[in-house]
C-alpha cells in the first residue's frame, strides 16, 4: 500500500515539472530585449509675466501640473524663471493642440 501512495504523489508532480519544462528541457526561443521609443518632447515658451501655474493651465489644461513641469524642467525656484525660456511639457499631460504642432 504504501509504494501505491508513493507513485500517486510522485507521477503527478514528475508530470507537471516536465509539462512546464522545469525539469532539463531546453527551450530554443530566443530573447529579444527592445527599447520603447523616446516620447517626443514637445516645449512651449513662457510668456512674460506669466507663472508656472499659469503655464502649466495653458500647456496642459490644468495649473495643477506645475510641479511635474518644474521638476522635468530641474527648475529650482519657480519665482525665478524668466520670459523666453523654452520649457519641456509632459507628453502624457500636453494638450493635443501642443501635440500637433
Amino acid at each position: 500500500m504504501k509504494s501505491i501512495k508513493y507513485y500517486a504523489l510522485v507521477i503527478p508532480m514528475f508530470l507537471l515539472l516536465t509539462g512546464c519544462g522545469m525539469l532539463g528541457s531546453k527551450s530554443q526561443d530566443e530573447i529579444v530585449i527592445t527599447e520603447p521609443e523616446p516620447a517626443p518632447q514637445i516645449q512651449s515658451t513662457l510668456k512674460d509675466g506669466e507663472t508656472l501655474w499659469e503655464f502649466s493651465e495653458r500647456t496642459t489644461g490644468s495649473g495643477f501640473n506645475w510641479e511635474r513641469i518644474k521638476e522635468l524642467n530641474l527648475i529650482k525656484d519657480e519665482r525665478k524663471i524668466d520670459a523666453g525660456l523654452v520649457l519641456i511639457v509632459p507628453p502624457e499631460l500636453a494638450l493635443d493642440e501642443l501635440k500637433n504642432q
